[in-house]
């Protein structure tokens, strides 16, 4: 190999790397190298007088030369004349010197201060980042949001006849307008909510409730839809006394209504009821709901929650859906100290999980 090409090999490794001859004297090293040395360091030098933490490891290091010991390996702390304080590792390990049937040995020096400062860099570029991110996501849905609220409020005076009559086709076209429009802004609605969910920008308001006695409740709201899919809703539970909870009943609804709306969006016209099963799990309460729907393919269940991510079969029979009603219901969740998940095979429904803390575990 080319010395030049070798040198610069050696000065942009992620590590510094220092090499000797069998005599334990220096063969080559890379630039950076030179900050672990008390001395300048030198072609032909003895590393044991450059590396004061190899002093009297002469022995030590033969063992590794020659092959009695694997490597050798140590950490160090060390302030330089300089002032400088240094955190760093040294691994040595023997390898066969080129052209001799002897070994030298290679030092691999990693400063675990750089790592460190490295670490911190990236870390605050992600932050960033995810900084960028949500007020480029803030700004363009604020500013998407007041005119698409604006061109529902028109369409809906022209659907309600409030500007003069129309044909069939006409008020079919702006049906159709308008239901776009508002799968828009629920969108952006939706996104919205994710991000203040994530960044913690909600304040949650805490009340204690019976989760059976309140989801039976819930399922009369659905009643129409139930109706028009010809499919009931059976609720159902283990039997234990209560399901108390310290939730956030507004969010609970949401996260429940995203789940039901699924359920029976999927399901079956005039196929099997859909079953909503509340059972108590060592402090937590865990709500089951499942469907008679098309299912779900095991590749796309994990992917499931997250953002604008659709189930491959969902697509192909032209369900509508922005991707967006499951992430919004992990994030609420997740703010509750609970979890979500959900188990399917695909021809045979899907059941999708709801675990939050009970409130009689916290008394």
């Amino acid at each position: 190999m080319d010395l030049n090409l070798l040198q610069l090999i050696l000065d942009y490794a992620a590590v510094d790397i220092l090499t000797v001859d069998s005599r334990l004297n220096i063969v080559e090293w890379s630039e950076g190298a030179n900050q672990y040395a008390s001395y300048p360091l030198n072609k032909g030098s003895k590393i044991t007088e450059c590396l004061p933490e190899l002093i009297g490891q002469e022995a030590k290091l033969d063992l590794v030369r020659l092959g009695a010991t694997k490597t050798y390996d140590l950490v160090h702390r060390r302030t330089t004349e300089e002032g400088i304080n240094l955190h760093y590792s040294i691994e040595i390990e023997a390898y066969l010197l080129p052209g001799t049937l002897e070994k030298g040995l290679v030092c691999l020096l990693r400063n675990h201060d750089e790592e460190a400062i490295l670490l911190k860099e990236q870390q605050h570029q992600i932050d960033e980042l995810k900084q960028v991110k949500s007020t480029f996501l803030a700004i363009a849905s604020h500013e998407l949001r007041a005119p698409l609220t604006n061109a529902i409020s028109f369409m809906e005076m022209v659907l309600d006849s409030s500007l003069g009559e129309m044909n069939e086709q006409q008020r079919q076209f702006l049906n159709t307008a308008d239901r776009n429009l508002k799968n828009m802004l629920s969108m952006i609605n939706n996104l919205l909510e994710i991000e203040r969910l994530e960044s913690g920008m909600i304040q949650f308001d805490l009340t204690t409730f019976d989760l059976l006695r309140y989801t039976r409740n819930l399922v009369d709201f659905f009643a129409m839809d139930l109706q028009k899919r010809n499919l009931n809703i059976i609720v159902e539970s283990d039997g234990a006394p209560s399901y108390l909870i310290k939730a956030d009943m507004g969010r609970v609804e949401q996260v429940m209504n995203n789940l039901l709306s699924n359920a029976i969006k999927y399901s079956r016209t005039g196929g099997s009821a859909i079953v909503i099963r509340l059972e108590k799990h060592g402090g937590h309460i865990i709500t089951h709901i499942t469907d008679s729907g098309i299912g779900i393919p095991e590749t796309d269940q994990q992917m499931l929650f997250q953002r604008f991510y659709r189930a491959s079969n969902a697509t192909q029979e032209g369900a509508r859906g922005s991707g967006l009603g499951l992430s919004v219901v992990k994030a609420v969740v997740e703010q509750l100290n609970g979890k979500v998940w959900v188990t399917s095979k695909v021809g045979e429904g899907s059941t999708f999980s709801l675990s939050l803390p009970s409130a009689e575990s916290n008394i």
